[in-house]
């Protein structure tokens, strides 16, 4: 066998490797060296092979997902937002129909004794990719003050750190509320849209309680998209006016 053969092997479909590797090895005018050269070439094809299906998979899945419907309310922030269920509700038949699995673990973060790392392993068509999420897990309140015992804030932890690497994998944004399965007239603001509010509203002394009672709305979460404009002109507005 020559150098050139060995180098051909390279283009080797993977439905036909098992064979093809069958036939070398039962020759015996291939030396030992030559074979493990071989294998080695064959096995870098399949890995390609199989990660280049699994980026098609996941491009499929991801091509028929569509924002998840905030379903949940977070008084801690005055938002809205998509729960695990809702996540997993929206895009786990997709995801599975493309041959795709997801399965999580979790071990000792290297940030510290209160930290938690969460894995979530993507499967399909023979590849496997990794994403870690560490998640502080001390059961202190936004103010520091304990709001949940250890084992309850290990439950929260991995609720959170699997609806968040969902969101990694299949790139999900959060959309409007959800309607029991009417659309929205109008999509809610964004997270970072409610942090600018907020950050505002600590500018010019107002309380959210106010700023949702001038709206119409529950949370500031809850303000439709269409009026950010105008709740951000109104609090420029009011901070000039102080000034």
């Amino acid at each position: 066998m020559t150098d050139n053969a060995v180098t051909k092997l390279s283009p080797v479909p993977q439905q036909t490797a098992l064979s093809v590797w069958e036939r070398l090895v039962t020759d015996p005018s291939i030396p030992i060296e030559r074979l493990v050269v071989a294998k080695d070439l064959m096995r870098s094809q399949i890995a390609t092979e199989n990660e280049a299906a699994f980026g098609e998979a996941l491009a499929a899945a991801q091509g028929e997902m569509e924002p998840i419907r905030r379903d949940m309310d977070n008084p801690q922030t005055s938002s809205r937002y998509a729960s695990l269920a809702a996540v997993v509700r929206a895009i786990q038949p997709i995801y599975t129909r493309h041959g795709m699995a997801i399965d999580f673990n979790s071990s000792i973060s290297p940030r510290g004794p209160e930290w938690v790392r969460f894995c979530a392993k993507a499967r399909a068509c023979g590849h496997t990719e990794v994403y870690d999420y560490d998640v502080k897990a001390d059961g202190l309140g936004p103010k520091g003050a304990p709001i949940m015992t250890q084992t309850h804030a290990m439950g929260a932890a991995s609720t959170y750190a699997r609806r968040q690497l969902l969101k990694m994998i299949f790139n999900l944004a959060e959309g409007g509320d959800d309607t029991d399965g009417n659309m929205p007239l109008d999509n809610d603001v964004s997270s970072e849209q409610i942090e600018e509010l907020e950050r505002l509203l600590n500018l010019v002394g107002r309380t959210p309680e106010l700023f949702c009672r001038k709206f119409r709305i529950e949370t500031i979460g809850r303000l439709p998209a269409s009026k950010y404009p105008e709740a951000v002109k109104f609090l420029q507005q009011y901070l000039r006016v102080q000034k």
